[in-house]
């Protein structure tokens, strides 16, 4: 197979994010196709979670600490989360700390109502 163009790889990584998503319930498209070249849009849009900025990243080696630094600058007021596809692995998520403990804390909450 020949060289992919890094616009192409980024979009396919984008696709492959959102199909992922959209296998496990949660809808999901590639935010290029709805808001143009918005430089504060996240690479993915999620509506039942409006609150995270999707960057997804499809490289061999990334440095992590720099690409969230980027992505909180970015992400105005929302909580950035990082998908890094990297060949032959199981795609990772990265998520700061104490935004896991609030979506852990708002899905225990939610799960209280519904079984309560």
């Amino acid at each position: 197979m020949g060289k992919i163009n890094s616009k192409a790889k980024g979009k396919a990584n984008e696709l492959k994010a959102v199909n992922i998503l959209k296998e496990n319930g949660i809808e999901a498209r590639r935010s290029q196709q709805f808001c143009g070249r918005n430089p504060d849009a996240s690479d993915i849009l999620t509506p039942e979670f409006p609150s995270l900025y999707w960057e997804i990243k499809g490289v061999e080696s990334l440095s992590v600490q720099t690409t969230m630094e980027r992505a909180r600058e970015d992400c105005a007021s929302k909580d950035p989360v990082l998908i890094w596809f990297k060949n032959r692995k199981k795609p990772l998520a990265i998520i700061e700390f104490d935004h896991l403990i609030r979506l852990l804390k708002d899905n225990k909450r939610l799960n209280g109502l519904i079984n309560g």
